[in-house]
């Protein structure tokens, strides 16, 4: 039954509400009492929500918004049932839209079997100054083993700076593997490497400086590897003149130079529990095996210069003279543990 209380409120007896697009719902929303603001909001009293005909979870009250754009509150949440989690309940969560470029989000999932999990989404925009999204949850699971308590954090930023220069972030961690065993998304159910990062780019003339570092984690295997820091330049060949602010039609015209550089610093961790050292400098020698490192690391510097002179021959003759170096240092042979 529907009631028209004023212009644009009514009132409805025994009413059901779904998002779900299916012919026949698979799931829906039952309210003793219902009351429908237009383009407002939907209010409820004593809502029992159905799974395939299934009453699953009981609410005294509920208000849901059906304004159009960016409105704050609540989120229909998804009810349902498995062998694992039993009766659920997942994304009783509340939006939030900041100003014209966040959006926030704050959920629960509620399993009846394996525990709880909270989650925090947010992602962000704003045009020609920075980018990005983060996602983080930390969840209670319930199983044979015992009770555990994990957590995740997954994000990435785009920063443009002044002259043209540019930042960006990408994060990536995981207390345990297990967090993702209950993902509905593949990449992260099937996760073995997680990658975080971070770089820094600035022209410089025609060239471009980077530098950054790289952290990756293998959950099969417990090891992790990373550069921190690694750093390039490159010059790319130039005309000799260039160098020295002369004419194109100097004696030296026909020289051209290149220059590259790269410095790096690369560490493997196969400790079960390394120390904040461990990521930086120190080196780790295997207890049982007095040849192996559970924590090794190197720093290099290599750096590569080339002249070149062309020169033409009556209009049909090319001849070309070149001479390269190139030189590389090592903070010790690999081969020697005290080198």
């Amino acid at each position: 039954e529907i009631r028209k209380i004023s212009s644009n409120v009514y009132d409805i007896d025994g009413g059901s509400f779904t998002t779900c697009d299916l012919e026949e719902p698979s799931y829906w929303f039952w309210a003793k009492a219902m009351r429908i603001y237009q383009r407002d909001k939907v209010v409820g009293k004593h809502v029992l929500a159905y799974v395939n005909h299934l009453p699953i979870f009981y609410f005294p009250f509920v208000t849901m918004s059906i304004k159009r754009g960016r409105q704050p509150g609540f989120l229909i949440p998804e009810p349902g049932y498995n062998n694992i989690d039993g009766k659920y309940i997942k994304d009783l969560a509340y939006y939030y839209p900041y100003k014209d470029f966040a959006d926030l989000i704050l959920g629960l999932d509620l399993k009846e079997k394996t525990g709880w999990k909270t989650n925090f989404r947010s992602e962000y925009i704003r045009r020609y100054y920075y980018s990005g999204s983060l996602k983080a949850s930390y969840q209670k699971n319930i199983n044979s083993a015992g009770t555990t308590f994990d957590w995740s954090l997954r994000g990435n930023h785009h920063h443009d700076l002044p002259e043209k220069s540019s930042l960006d972030v990408s994060l990536d961690f995981v207390s345990n593997k297990r967090i993702y065993e209950s993902s509905d998304l593949v990449d992260e159910s099937l996760a073995q490497w997680l990658t975080s990062s971070i770089s820094y780019r600035k022209p410089i003339g025609n060239t471009y400086f980077n530098a950054g570092a790289v952290y990756n984690q293998d959950l099969i295997n417990d090891t992790a590897n990373l550069n921190l820091p690694t750093m390039s330049w490159s010059l790319p060949s130039r005309p000799f003149y260039e160098l020295f602010k002369g004419k194109s039609d100097a004696w030296y015209s026909n020289l051209s130079f290149y220059y590259n550089t790269r410095l790096d610093h690369t560490g493997n961790i196969r400790k079960s529990d390394p120390a904040f050292s461990d990521y930086i400098w120190e080196n780790t020698i295997d207890p049982a095996d007095s040849t192996r490192y559970v924590v090794e690391h190197h720093a290099g510097l290599k750096q590569m210069l080339g002249i070149t002179n062309n020169y033409n021959y009556r209009g049909w003759l090319n001849l070309r003279q070149s001479m390269d170096y190139s030189e590389a240092w090592y903070d010790r042979d690999k081969k020697i543990i005290n080198g």
